[in-house]
């Protein structure tokens, strides 16, 4: 067992296992988007990846065992591990004292072996971190394999479960949307739902998920939504409908009941821009304009007028078609995982304890090994960090002592 504690300890097995994760990662897939998924997926679904991930729980856990009982360890160290050492007479003890204050030295030379250690509690934003990042892997572990994921589909005004109720959706849209070809920079980084559950409000975003009741929510598409009528010569049809159109260039195909034909719609660019070899589209996602299209079958009805706005009709062929604002629809991803809120702790912790890591360029620890060598007293030291400066110092503090 302490053969297998040394090895899964040891830097020579963390660097390995740093390089195989790297490694790995580089080798299932093909883009940045399909590795995430690829590596996601094997290292916690596949055996050789949930071994890869126990080796590398098992690892940070020893290491933290070995840090820690090492810095709290009061046994000496070996000689020939301290970095540096003089040799002088036992009458210039005092001025060894003075040298090394910070150590608060007895008065008298030591008979025996004489060790002390500073800053033992050092090892703290080291293992706070490792700590954390134990946290967030477990979290992610547990929570993949135990949460339920989910969409829905919501409208202002509609009621949820758990007593949620939709007070609004609401979203920054652009007057002037430029589109070149299929590129364009729209995102529902804007949208935001408005939900409320007894007198408290949650605000859901497009970024980190929010917690209402036990599931968490974050927006993920945006569309708009319509209340459509049409008047025919067999009567009038009312729907309301999701139009996902955004961004540009979607179409949304809407059959009619009982008829044998059915809409096709599409936004309708404000105007056309083009500049040498480019072209692009301009449109007015705030108050949109709708391209629409009465066919049957696979047969499109030649029309003199297909673009109307909010609140505006249109005869398409004998039809009288109106379209009345009715908002914006959104969808959600919603997740119910139990460890959600420990994987936040987690998160948290670890961006304290990366800053807390800052200390350790000045808290640090430092070792002095005095013990007498016939009728001389031989003083040696060491830093945990930046040891050649240590030594340098530690030579220069000493010089015009030392006898050897």
């Amino acid at each position: 067992m302490k053969a297998l504690f040394r090895m899964l300890a040891s830097w020579w097995f963390t660097v390995a296992l740093l390089v195989l994760f790297v490694v790995v990662y580089l080798t299932t897939g093909e883009g940045p988007d399909s590795s995430d998924r690829g590596f996601y997926s094997l290292l916690f679904f596949s055996p050789g990846g949930m071994l890869l991930f126990g080796l590398l729980v098992l690892n940070i856990i020893s290491v933290s065992v070995r840090v820690v009982a090492s810095s709290l360890s009061l046994k000496p160290p070996r000689k020939e591990q301290m970095d540096a050492l003089v040799v002088l007479k036992p009458e210039r003890w005092s001025e060894v004292r003075d040298t090394l204050r910070e150590f608060s030295l007895p008065r008298k030379p030591p008979e025996g072996l004489f060790y002390k250690k500073l800053r033992r509690w050092s090892f703290l934003p080291g293992t706070l971190l490792r700590f954390s990042i134990l946290i967030v892997l477990l979290s992610l572990f547990v929570g993949v394999h135990i949460e339920k994921r989910g969409v829905m589909t919501i409208h202002t005004g509609d009621e949820l479960s758990e007593g949620v109720r939709v007070k609004s959706i609401n979203a920054t849209l652009q007057e002037d949307y430029l589109q070149i070809g299929q590129e364009g920079d729209f995102s529902v980084n804007e949208a935001e739902a408005v939900l409320q559950r007894g007198s408290k409000q949650y605000r859901v975003t497009s970024l980190m998920p929010v917690r209402v009741g036990d599931r968490y929510m974050r927006v993920f598409h945006l569309g708009y939504y319509r209340e459509i009528t049409i008047k025919d010569k067999r009567g009038s049809i009312r729907m309301v409908k999701e139009l996902d159109l955004l961004p540009p260039g979607k179409t949304t195909i809407l059959p009619v009941s009982g008829r044998d034909y059915f809409l096709t719609i599409t936004l309708s660019p404000e105007r056309t821009i083009r500049k040498g070899i480019l072209t692009g589209n301009q449109f007015n996602l705030r108050k949109p304009t709708f391209r629409v299209l009465l066919q049957k079958g696979s047969e499109k009805v030649t029309v003199t007028k297909t673009v109307l706005r909010d609140n505006e009709s249109l005869r398409v062929d004998g039809k009288l078609v109106s379209i009345r604002d009715r908002g914006l629809y959104a969808r959600l991803l919603y997740v119910r995982n139990p460890v959600y809120g420990i994987l936040k702790i987690g998160i948290m912790l670890l961006v304290f304890s990366l800053l807390f890591m800052l200390t350790r360029f000045f808290w640090y620890k430092k070792e002095v090994l005095i013990y007498t060598d016939g009728d001389r007293l031989v003083v040696s030291y060491r830093e945990e960090f930046y040891r050649k400066w240590a030594v340098t110092r530690f030579q220069k503090a000493f010089e015009g002592l030392s006898i050897v």
